[in-house]
Order: structure tokens, then sequence, then C-alpha cells
């Protein structure tokens, strides 16, 4: 992991641990923190499972949603489709678990 650097003068002053940047940057230039936020779905003890958010700041996952089953993320050229599916807590008495799927796309700009 590399730092991130804040040029001032000539003299680097660290102010976050990221990946490094993509370019340079001259003396003087304020460089911008961009947030890593990653996403997963994983069991809790009795083996519910929730939908976890991690900032990437050393607070670890944090559950967002519980009864979340699966959660996917597909690319094709710049349109980005994420699907989350949940199963009901408790079961129906005519149609037993019922799962249900949310799907959004999202196009980059660039």
């Amino acid at each position: 992991m590399l730092p991130l650097y804040y040029m001032a003068n000539g003299l680097r002053d660290t102010i976050v641990r990221n990946q490094g940047l993509v370019h340079a940057y001259p003396s003087g230039t304020p460089v911008y923190r961009v947030d890593v936020i990653t996403f997963s779905v994983s069991p809790d003890a009795n083996g519910v499972g929730r939908l976890l958010r991690d900032a990437n700041q050393g607070a670890g996952a944090q559950q967002v949603a519980d009864q979340v089953t699966n959660l996917a993320i597909s690319a094709a050229q710049k349109l980005y489709t994420i699907t989350l599916t949940a199963t009901s807590a408790t079961r129906d008495p005519w149609l037993g678990f019922v799962t249900r799927r949310a799907t959004d796309s999202v196009a980059v700009r660039n």
C-alpha cells in the first residue's frame, strides 16, 4: 500500500494511505481523498444473510440490511447492473419463504 501525499513547497506531508496516485502533481497542488466502499453479503451467527458495508476506515464491515442472500454486479461496456436478492424472515403459509430481487443499472459517464 502506497501513501497519498499533499505536496507543500516540495515537502511531502502524508494525509491518508491508499494505493497511490495515478498522475504526478506539481508542488502545492491539493490532492483529494477518494473513499473506497466495499459491500459484501455474509451470514450472521444464526446463518441469516446480511448486507455489509465497509468504508475501509478501520471500523470493519457494518451491517446495512438483514435477510439479504445475494449481491451481484455485472458489467457490459459502460453499464453496470446491480442486483440485490433478499428472502423473507418468516414463512408465508401459502407461498413459503418469499424471495425478491431489486435490480438497477448505472451508466458510467466517461
